[in-house]
């Protein structure tokens, strides 16, 4: 984005406290050269954890190798498409300058510890493993980045529902806590697949119809395909398996007429088409009336193509 091209990322921060069940909450705090403050429990990232450990592990100022630092900038340089505007975050405490500082930050963590280790005394007495705590889950994500003349500046940011996001968090997970996680690294999620709907599409109607598009799980390279509309008042429908090259088709449609530029609409709506994303996202926009005309023209075009081939 280009609102970070004169900035550089200096710190990332992350915590995650669950309300309900002891052992899940762990705090993240990096800079570029060090490990500010974490705080997590043994087992964390392990699976099948049957170590006697109980007790939560706290690492603070802890150098960290130049090559982890490289890995969270190409981790938050994927996800920056998804991230949003940040608010920019100012700690209730100050330093004397009044210039908010990672010291800052790391001491609302510290106290944040302590109130959690207090709690910790009472939990221990009702189950080694398991503990009902009071309260709901929160979380919460930042970053810091510096500008050219070098002021750093603190942002908190939405933590989307993205694959990249969570590529982002195991990577900051697996710096504080090596534990050789397998690290997936996502691309931006394409499009995989569409659906388009008009009116009533088993009435008949000319102007009643619904084309669908989506890739077939169960077998790799294939895409089900689904056409209900209507000629002469006759509901017609086309239901079969597409290899992918006629998707490779549909999606430069989709690509041609910009659909993603579309207003947003509303799935259920009379007229909506639909948009699927690899990363399991969907998207509704509403059509204008050139594209469904060429969108019902085109997909025509390929039912008519298919019924010729298997005839």
């Amino acid at each position: 984005m280009e609102v970070y091209n004169d900035l550089t990322l200096c710190a990332a921060e992350y915590w995650y406290s669950v309300g309900t069940v002891y052992g899940e909450d762990i705090r993240i705090q990096i800079t570029e050269k060090e490990i500010v403050y974490a705080s997590y429990f043994p087992w964390e990232g392990i699976n099948n954890y049957d170590g006697d450990e109980r007790d939560e592990i706290v690492v603070e100022h802890k150098p960290i190798e130049q090559a982890q630092w490289a890995d969270i900038e190409k981790a938050v340089d994927a996800v920056l498409p998804v991230l949003g505007e940040g608010e920019e975050y100012i700690p209730v405490t100050r330093s004397n300058t009044g210039v908010p500082t990672m010291n800052d930050a790391m001491a609302l963590a510290k106290e944040y510890e302590a109130k959690s280790r207090k709690k910790s005394v009472f939990q221990k007495l009702i189950s080694d493993k398991i503990q009902i705590l009071d309260g709901g889950d929160s979380s919460g994500f930042r970053l810091t980045w510096r500008d050219s003349g070098g002021t750093e500046t603190t942002y908190s940011y939405r933590q989307p529902g993205d694959r990249r996001f969570y590529t982002l968090i195991a990577v900051m997970r697996e710096t504080v806590h090596h534990v050789g996680r397998e690290i997936v690294w996502y691309g931006e999620p394409e499009v995989d697949g569409v659906y388009v709907t008009v009116g009533k599409p088993f009435s008949g109607k000319d102007s009643d119809f619904s084309f669908c598009c989506k890739p077939n799980t169960s077998v790799e390279g294939k895409w089900r395909f689904y056409a209900y509309y209507g000629e002469n008042k006759k509901p017609l429908s086309c239901i079969t398996s597409v290899d992918e090259a006629i998707w490779k088709r549909i999606s430069e449609k989709l690509t041609g007429l910009s659909v993603e530029k579309w207003k947003p609409g509303k799935y259920g709506s009379d007229k909506h088409i639909t948009l699927y994303y690899s990363d399991g996202r969907s998207a509704h926009f509403t059509p204008d009336k050139r594209g469904l005309r060429e969108l019902k023209a085109f997909f025509l075009d390929i039912v008519n193509e298919l019924i010729r081939i298997t005839t």
